[in-house]
């Protein structure tokens, strides 16, 4: 007899699956890492002030941020590598190697 897909699942099956959907917390801080490149590249040609500018960059450097220190908490960085650094906003964690 056929059943569909997700019956007869436990329930940490379902979250395991759940989780593989979503995005790292790595993918998300490279992500953010381009688009804030690209802002700190664009400043001047797009017309934007530099204080909203300045405001916009400091907002993705304080997420950034965060999503390293939960990245670190979630096991998404291997310890042996540290946390990634971002330039400006951390510093390297010693790594054992």
């Amino acid at each position: 007899m056929a059943t569909r897909t997700g019956q007869n699942q436990s329930p940490d099956q379902e979250n395991e699956k759940k989780a593989m959907q979503l995005p790292t917390c790595s993918s998300v801080k490279d992500a953010l890492t381009d688009l804030k490149e690209i802002l700190s590249r664009s400043v001047s040609a797009n017309g934007t002030t530099r204080l909203e500018t300045a405001k916009i960059l400091a907002n993705i450097e304080a997420t950034i941020t965060s999503i390293e220190e939960k990245s670190l908490a979630h096991g998404d960085f291997p310890v042996e590598l540290g946390v990634p650094t971002v330039s400006g906003l951390t510093s390297p964690v010693p790594s054992s190697l």
